[in-house]
């Protein structure tokens, strides 16, 4: 049976979350962790992807930079176009979100422009740094004749209005099954945790803990510490696994109850001394040694997470 996997609410608590799930529902864990691809296969397509994409010109983007320095947001192009007369409505039968829209426009059209007005600014920096020939090697300017200044300054001026590309490196991760094949690339970890109601198990609803966003942390937190309520009265299984250097999805280990890193546990999830003392957290914590990928049991130090 195909299995469909849905994304689990977790604008809650664990105190509402453990009471909701204490029964008609199946709950397990899996922790996956991931080596560094190899070396030798960052650049196959099997293993990695590489997309070239279109990027402004160095003109262009130094006069977005300015734009941006000189506002701070919108209200002050707004102020001008209404000044110059500008109607920020779209017609007199418009809804709020047609209105919107049309501001939205204006106030970029308005943005556009200003960052072409920058232009010739950006180009006369450009202009006097040409000038000079910059000797890396000495740290030292040598300017250049005016001869040479005027015969290559031409074609120096189209390379910084020119269009550019940009290469961007991703390594492949749907050698694993769904969900984890949904990996956020900053992390070298994350625990997925599943409930799946038992009245209709062809639909699991999971979420995911890691260190790479403030999301990921405090869901990691709040399912935590929601499976360990959970765990001594019915154990939650718990497996390893590690994604290793050549894309291939390891079993490393399995446990019988429930099991999770000693990693974000708090902070985005906001949880007292007190409560952390009231967890049965005894032998449930696993400290990852990041240079081996290894982990080990630790012992409850409640005041470390």
């Amino acid at each position: 049976m195909k299995t469909t996997f849905k994304h689990l609410e977790t604008n809650t608590d664990h105190y509402k979350l453990s009471a909701a799930l204490k029964s008609g529902y199946d709950l397990k864990s899996t922790l996956v962790v991931r080596e560094h691809l190899a070396s030798n296969l960052i650049h196959l397509p099997d293993y990695a992807t590489v997309d070239t994409h279109i990027i402004v010109s160095i003109v262009e983007e130094d006069a977005r930079k300015m734009m941006g320095d000189r506002y701070s947001d919108e209200s002050v192009a707004v102020a001008l176009l209404k000044t110059w007369g500008v109607d920020f409505s779209k017609g007199n039968a418009s809804t709020k979100e047609e209105d919107h829209k049309h501001k939205f426009l204006l106030v970029d059209k308005f943005f556009e422009m200003e960052v072409s007005a920058l232009y010739p600014e950006v180009i006369a920096k450009y202009k006097e740094w040409f000038k000079v020939t910059y000797n890396e090697d000495t740290d030292e300017e040598t300017p250049k004749s005016e001869q040479e200044f005027q015969e290559t300054w031409p074609l120096e001026l189209k390379r910084l209005l020119a269009p550019r590309t940009a290469n961007t490196w991703e390594r492949r991760y749907d050698q694993m099954p769904p969900p984890y094949s949904h990996w956020d690339g900053r992390n070298v970890w994350q625990q997925y945790f599943f409930v799946t109601p038992k009245i209709d198990p062809s639909v699991t609803y999971y979420t995911r803990g890691g260190s790479g966003s403030s999301g990921q942390r405090h869901d990691q937190g709040l399912m935590a510490h929601t499976f360990c309520t959970l765990d001594d009265n019915s154990p939650i299984p718990t497996q390893v696994y590690l994604y290793t250097k050549h894309n291939a999805f390891v079993l490393q280990h399995e446990y019988e109850s429930f099991h999770c890193i000693n990693r974000e546990l708090s902070g985005n999830y906001q949880i007292t001394l007190d409560e952390k003392t009231r967890l049965p957290l005894a032998g449930k914590l696993l400290s990852l040694d990041y240079e081996t990928l290894t982990f080990s049991s630790k012992d409850s130090d409640l005041t470390a997470y």
